[in-house]
């Protein structure tokens, strides 16, 4: 007796995406080369600039990834108007656009990053407690009651009336 499987390995084919009305590009399936390979980017470019502000590294893992996954695109024309057929020297243009650039971090790079803090967070934890951990009794066993002192008086609530 067979059962459906709880994890099914991700498609291995390129996959097309509409980034605006009438444009699409194809992008390679985000193995876990193309999201090292922009990892590694992205520390080269900390150690080339070690006095620039840290917060461009976004932008350049989106970039890298984006580079090596694209693979293709539909709909996209030059200035001049005439279409524009893929070239992996191109990307680095095409990717100047802010535009286009955004959309593709959206729905390429977003759902990657996602994924990977999705499970970065859900790791299940380990099953027990080290012996050191549980070495003292640390916990209460019961509540505390506190200790009844003449200074402080009930407030009065809304059924209460007033003593006269």
């Amino acid at each position: 007796m067979s059962s459906a499987p709880s994890y099914r390995l991700s498609a291995q084919q390129p996959e097309w995406k509409e980034l605006l009305p009438g444009v699409s590009f194809e992008f390679l399936p985000a193995s876990r080369q193309l999201i090292l390979g922009a990892r590694r980017a992205v520390r080269k470019w900390l150690e080339d600039n070690p006095d620039q502000d840290s917060d461009q590294t976004g932008e350049i893992f989106s970039e890298a990834l984006l580079q090596a996954a694209i693979t293709g695109w539909k709909g996209l024309g030059d200035d001049q108007g005439e279409m524009l057929v893929y070239s992996p020297d191109l990307i680095p243009a095409v990717l100047a656009d802010a535009t286009l650039f955004d959309a593709a971090e959206r729905e390429y790079v977003i759902p990657v990053i996602l994924r990977d803090r999705e499970k970065k967070i859900s790791a299940p934890s380990s099953n027990g407690t080290g012996t050191k951990a549980t070495a003292a009794k640390t916990t209460v066993s019961s509540a505390v009651k506190p200790k009844r002192t003449g200074a402080a008086k009930n407030a009065r609530t809304g059924k209460t009336s007033p003593k006269r």
